[in-house]
């Protein structure tokens, strides 16, 4: 069964002549949800049925109070514009290996571009806030 649902696509349903869980064609749908199906082994059509008799349907409960939090794409960049946004970007080092490199210092990577040292690791690691999000780099080698 495919994640995308149409007319003439094929469905699980309970099927109340065989009395079994089959493959079904869909015949009809309204508003995304199958509603009048009909039976790949039988050929009986009848409703659609999501679940066989006797099982509760599957609910997903999803109830949100208040203002929804951002994604974390959405609030990754906005952590990330708010961090250098009033920072002069010519000031960023290119990023090398062998530099090393202080907290809230600038860098220039060749892939990730602009970033921001949030944090100074053990050893010679250091975590880096990229618009693309937050990596762990290694600096003083």
């Amino acid at each position: 069964m495919t994640d995308k649902l149409n007319v003439a696509g094929d469905v699980d349903s309970w099927c109340t002549k065989c009395r079994m869980w089959l493959a079904h064609t869909i015949v009809a749908m309204v508003g995304g949800v199958p509603k009048r199906v009909l039976c790949n082994t039988c050929h009986g059509e009848h409703a659609y049925r999501a679940h066989p008799p006797g099982e509760a349907p599957k609910v997903k409960k999803s109830v949100h109070r208040g203002r929804i939090a951002p994604t974390s794409k959405a609030r990754r960049i906005s952590d990330w514009e708010t961090k250098t946004g009033a920072r002069d970007r010519r000031e960023a080092r290119p990023y090398k290996p062998q530099e090393v490199f202080q907290f809230d210092q600038l860098m220039d990577h060749p892939t990730f571009r602009i970033g921001l040292v949030t944090e100074v690791l053990s050893g010679n690691k250091i975590k880096v806030l990229f618009e693309a999000g937050e990596k762990i780099l290694i600096h003083a080698r």
